[in-house]
């Protein structure tokens, strides 16, 4: 399932192919069945984090890169 502000949209593609066509500069993936918009990241705490008060793991093979893409785009954004 693709969740957008327009709406939740269903997809057969494999997660790995809708990556592929995302943007690696805005788009993260933080566990093997979540990718998420940098941008919508509201906190991270622990191994969670939270978009819209949605609770999203973070896998532990993910955590540092995931941590280093979002402290690199909310800086950039300054």
């Amino acid at each position: 399932m693709i969740y957008t502000n327009k709406g939740k949209y269903m997809t057969l593609l494999p997660l790995k192919t809708v990556e592929e066509y995302l943007d690696p500069t805005k788009f993260l993936r933080v566990h093997k069945s979540y990718l998420v918009a940098i941008s919508k990241i509201e906190s991270i705490e622990n191994n969670e984090l939270s978009i819209q008060n949605q609770l999203i793991p973070i896998s532990c093979n993910m955590r540092e890169r995931m941590i280093g893409g979002v402290v690199k785009d909310k800086l950039l954004s300054k």
